[in-house]
């Protein structure tokens, strides 16, 4: 590669850099989505692989078609935040751990409420409401399972709607939540998460943790397969950790 090669490339780097801060602000301004703490090299990276996809030339482009065309906005969200669990995912593990250590403490509360972040995961909220039904607690657990686009969540409510559990409908409920700027909305004495995080800056991450652990009640579960998100928290001393291969933790008292 000769020296003129070598300029051009930093500056369509340089450009793409600018693209993504005028990107970030025109998506914060329009959908208010703030994606300023998402790692700026990975989300331009993930910006030119949108563009691409809809045949635009730039992230200018991109730009003007995401102002313009609000369809757009939910499968960047997707493709961002969604974080498929096919490979990590230990089920055998998980509820192993649920019917040793999460149920039969939820059994002890008159009430029940879970929350699901990241209900794009399906399998996660399948399984996890057989083991509610196995251990007799569907009837008085109330699961809030939430996605970051509507998109998201309507493709998961229909799923749950078309599996064997779908009678048990009272006992779930979905809607869209934007964990990066939403305030905690409940008290839950287990949290689910399934939303990628890894992405984020470390200020961002442990503005989220703070939202969690705003949000888990005192002993409260929490299942976080990301562990280096939890464990990197300045909150991590107020949790032990139950299972740290499957990323199970408990807040303490």
């Amino acid at each position: 590669m000769n020296v003129m090669q070598t300029k051009t490339l930093k500056l369509n780097h340089e450009l793409e850099n600018m693209e993504t801060r005028f990107l970030i602000e025109a998506i914060r301004e329009r959908y208010g989505y703030d994606l300023a703490g998402y790692n700026q090299e990975i989300l331009r990276k993930e910006l030119i692989k949108c563009s691409r996809k809809i045949k635009q030339k730039s992230l200018g482009a991109l730009q003007d078609r995401i102002l313009r065309d609000e369809t757009l906005i939910d499968p960047l969200l997707e493709q961002l935040f969604f974080k498929s669990n096919e490979e990590s995912f230990l089920p055998r593990l998980f509820k192993t751990q649920m019917r040793k250590k999460v149920l039969p403490m939820l059994k002890t509360y008159p009430k029940v409420k879970v929350w699901h972040l990241g209900c794009s995961d399906e399998a996660l909220t399948l399984l996890f409401v057989s083991l509610l039904k196995e251990a007799e607690l569907l009837d008085r657990t109330q699961i809030y399972a939430t996605e970051m686009s509507e998109n998201a969540t309507e493709n998961a409510r229909s799923h749950y709607s078309k599996s064997k559990f779908k009678k048990y409908a009272h006992a779930i409920s979905f809607f869209p939540y934007n964990f990066l700027s939403d305030s905690s909305f409940n008290e839950f004495q287990l949290i689910l998460m399934s939303t990628r995080m890894a992405d984020l800056d470390l200020i961002t991450k442990d503005r989220v943790m703070g939202l969690i652990h705003d949000s888990s009640s005192r002993l409260g579960f929490l299942y976080c397969p990301e562990k280096n998100l939890f464990k990197e928290s300045t909150l991590k001393n107020q949790y032990k950790i139950l299972d740290d291969k499957l990323g199970l933790f408990q807040r303490r008292v």
